[in-house]
């Protein structure tokens, strides 16, 4: 099994004739052919990472390692695994926490859209925001002229 989370889409081979290519015909029989399954969580939103509790959490840390800031991510999830008491209770959090940054995502996109290219500090605030926050902001970019008026 291959477990890719790098900055691009894989696309190498995922059988093991193609990857020893060119490999001769009178070698193939004698070769073993195997295929490895792909994760590739590069491609995937916070949103669709699915799996149970402990695989939701590595996936999860695994996509957030490129992020600009890696150990905040990291801070979170392991006081996410601190709070854990039962399997439920880690879904609720795990798929609270997805839906938040998927709102963080959408609204980003709606301040490009609108406004153009967000500077580090709109972007930050808006990834560091509660969900109410995310809620109050996307109901007022409907309205605001300028992104000031978005977060005031």
């Amino acid at each position: 099994m291959v477990l890719d989370h790098g900055h691009k889409i894989w696309h190498a081979p995922s059988d093991f004739h193609s990857l020893v290519r060119p490999l001769p015909a009178a070698l193939q029989p004698d070769v073993p052919q195997f295929r490895y399954t792909l994760h590739d969580l590069s491609a995937r939103t916070n949103a669709e990472i699915k799996g149970d509790v402990l695989t939701r959490l590595v996936q999860l840390a695994m996509r957030w390692i490129f992020s600009n800031e890696p150990l905040e991510h990291l801070e979170r999830l392991i006081a996410l695994i601190d709070q854990i008491a039962d399997r439920d209770t880690a879904l609720e959090i795990l798929e609270s926490l997805g839906k938040r940054q998927g709102e963080a995502d959408f609204l980003l996109r709606q301040m490009e859209r609108k406004f153009g290219p967000a500077d580090v500090t709109l972007r930050q605030q808006i990834q560091e925001a509660d969900a109410e926050k995310l809620l109050e902001w996307s109901e007022r970019i409907l309205t605001a002229e300028t992104p000031e008026a978005v977060f005031h």
